[in-house]
């Protein structure tokens, strides 16, 4: 079996519920708790730096002066540059302080070319 690419830490949750056998338990039962959609948050939230995509210059210019209000626009621009960077799709219609701690992720792999 191929490893798989851990995106961030709800796929570290899902793997050790995978270990533990929480998840097989679940879908034996034929429960959805919910954990594909806290594994998609907490893999946004929270993503592996150790897998992350090198910006193109677009990508890199647009972060340069990125605008602090957070239009639609803005949170489609940023989605987009999620996904080149982390490949993880964002839900744009998260909360406000979900689209800082995206913003700030953003923000450390943009520092990291100074």
């Amino acid at each position: 079996m191929a490893k798989r690419i851990n995106k961030g830490l709800g796929d570290v949750i899902e793997s050790v519920t995978e270990a533990v056998g929480i998840k097989q338990l679940f879908d034996l039962v034929g429960i959805d708790c919910g954990c594909e959609t806290r594994k998609e948050l907490l893999n946004a939230k929270f993503p592996n730096f150790k897998n992350v995509n090198c910006l193109n210059e677009s990508d890199y210019n647009y972060l340069k002066n990125v605008p602090t209000q957070l239009t639609h626009s803005v949170k489609t621009r940023l989605n987009e540059i999620y996904i080149n960077t982390f490949g993880i799709n964002l839900d744009k219609h998260g909360c406000e302080s979900c689209w800082r701690d995206y913003v700030a992720n953003l923000k450390k792999v943009f520092e990291s070319y100074a």
